[in-house]
């Protein structure tokens, strides 16, 4: 059985992971489908994305809630969604580069993504 997932585009990497993890003990295939990736052309006041019409899709705080705070999430700690955290998720690698971006940009806007 194959199953289409379709969120937020900020959400589907968790989306599918908490399918997966609920879904473990079934012989069933999750796919995201991805409608845009949302792409940053600038970051000040507001957000200015690539494509026009995405503009005004999410208030710049609540994006930064959003994405930086997806990336707590995601990571596999104790305060994470992961197995050593809260177990919703199964484990999630991802890059170094990725992991010490976000924590340059956490540490630039001096803000706790992570939830209780």
């Amino acid at each position: 059985e194959k199953i289409l997932l379709m969120n937020d585009p900020t959400l589907q990497r968790r989306t599918r992971a908490t399918f997966e993890k609920v879904w473990q003990n079934e012989q069933t295939i999750f796919a995201n489908a991805v409608p845009f990736v949302p792409e940053i052309l600038h970051f000040s006041e507001e957000i200015i994305f690539t494509a026009k019409e995405l503009n005004h899709q999410w208030p710049k705080e609540y994006f930064h809630a959003l994405v930086l705070g997806e990336m707590e999430r995601l990571h596999d700690d104790e305060n994470g969604y992961g197995p050593k955290g809260k177990d919703f998720i199964p484990h999630i690698d991802k890059s170094e580069a990725v992991w010490s971006s976000y924590t340059r940009i956490k540490e630039s806007i001096k803000t706790d993504f992570s939830r209780t």
